[in-house]
């Protein structure tokens, strides 16, 4: 197997993930704009309690504690519209790249760049490591997506 055929397949599986991140950001986006904070609150305790007695130190799973027991109301909308919005844009993407329409290849890289430095910016005010690692998925994306863009060009 060549790099290229490396490279198209990573665009692929890559394509794939971004729109199975898609939905689930639609569905947790979904779940913070209709459920309330106490009920979320209530069935996160429930559902991991025993896990974070078992393991205080877990960075996720702590963190997500803290997301669903002590955000304001604007922290979990603000997270909730981002989800809705970067979901649609992600499933959007996702099905178009996939289809390997032309236009979405350029469409993509100018979406992406914009989140990139949004979530850079948010980065740096939040310092969420869940944001970081979204941020550079994005970025090899961005990557793989102009690699193939050029290729599809040249053709």
């Amino acid at each position: 197997m060549n790099f290229r055929a490396v490279k198209e397949f990573l665009l692929e599986v890559a394509v794939f993930l971004k729109g199975i991140n898609g939905i689930l950001e639609l569905a947790g986006a979904g779940i913070l704009f209709f459920v309330k904070s106490h009920v979320l609150s209530v069935f996160f305790k429930n559902l991991f309690s025993h896990e974070i007695s078992r393991d205080p130190d877990d960075f996720i799973l702590n963190l997500l504690f803290h997301i669903f027991t002590t955000s304001g109301h604007g922290t979990r909308m603000f997270i909730a519209w981002y989800l809705f919005i970067h979901s649609l844009v992600n499933l959007f993407l996702s099905v178009t790249l996939w289809k390997k329409k032309l236009f979405a290849y350029p469409l993509a890289i100018v979406i992406l760049s914009f989140f990139i430095a949004y979530q850079i910016l948010r980065f740096a005010y939040t310092g969420s490591y869940v944001l970081l690692g979204i941020t550079l998925l994005d970025m090899i994306i961005v990557y793989l997506v102009v690699d193939e863009y050029m290729r599809k060009r040249r053709i």
